[in-house]
């Protein structure tokens, strides 16, 4: 879940006086104490971007094609789950928002408390879902997650078994990119497809080497690691 605080020395209007680094605001929002939020659904998030992806008109921009247009509006469909709001997945007549997790203290969860077996769970199903709309839109959308998930790495914040999802996460991205890039229907011109291959590995060799130093012991087994040893194409 995405969160927008309501404060009474906030109203949301749209404007703001200072300019900082976006991924910076959106940290500084998730974690603003409140009594009130305004719960913004993951997949509903994907949707809007879609949307503004289809009418971006800047010549800073090449004209984005109907299959990357869809891959931004499914980039979050797998949080459908955990959310709920499942517009421009498929399910229109069935949009429903999920109640929030809570904390102890009756907080609302948002997208970055969620555990790393729930993130990886919701970022696979958007992945695959993405893909099974086009092939391009599974690397895009996987390469989105790749690099979350690198930062995650580097971040050495999860114990011993979630660091291993995280690496288990990578090396089966980069058997997806791979194989999509290689055999996809629409493939990408080859000059691209080798620097997208190299950075897949890249990335991939670059989780390994990230030693296994956490802030935290090592918790009880939460759930069942998915085995990703070989690629196999979502439905087929």
């Amino acid at each position: 879940m995405v969160l927008y605080p309501l404060t009474d020395a906030e109203i949301p209007n749209g404007h703001s006086s200072a300019t900082i680094p976006a991924w910076q605001a959106v940290e500084k929002k998730q974690k603003q104490p409140a009594r009130d939020w305004w719960l913004i659904a993951q997949p509903d998030h994907a949707a809007l971007a879609g949307d503004l992806a289809a009418n971006l008109n800047s010549p800073l921009f090449p004209q984005l094609d109907q299959h990357v247009i869809r891959a931004i509006a499914l980039h979050d469909a797998g949080w459908a789950r955990f959310d709920g709001g499942e517009r421009d997945t498929g399910h229109d007549l069935e949009i429903v928002l999920r109640d929030p997790q809570l904390d102890a203290q009756g907080r609302p969860l948002s997208f970055l408390e969620m555990t790393p077996e729930d993130f990886l769970r919701a970022w696979a199903d958007s992945i695959i879902q993405a893909e099974r709309a086009a092939p391009i839109g599974g690397v895009m959308v996987s390469q989105h997650f790749c690099r979350l998930a690198a930062n995650r790495l580097q971040s050495r914040i999860d114990n011993p078994q979630d660091t291993h999802r995280l690496k288990q996460f990578l090396r089966g991205e980069a058997k997806r990119q791979e194989h999509l890039l290689e055999h996809g229907p629409r493939p990408l011109r080859p000059g691209v497809a080798v620097r997208g291959l190299r950075r897949v590995r890249g990335r991939c060799a670059g989780a390994q080497r990230v030693p296994d130093r956490h802030r935290h012991p090592a918790s009880p087994e939460r759930g069942h690691d998915r085995k990703r040893e070989s690629y196999s194409p979502p439905g087929r």
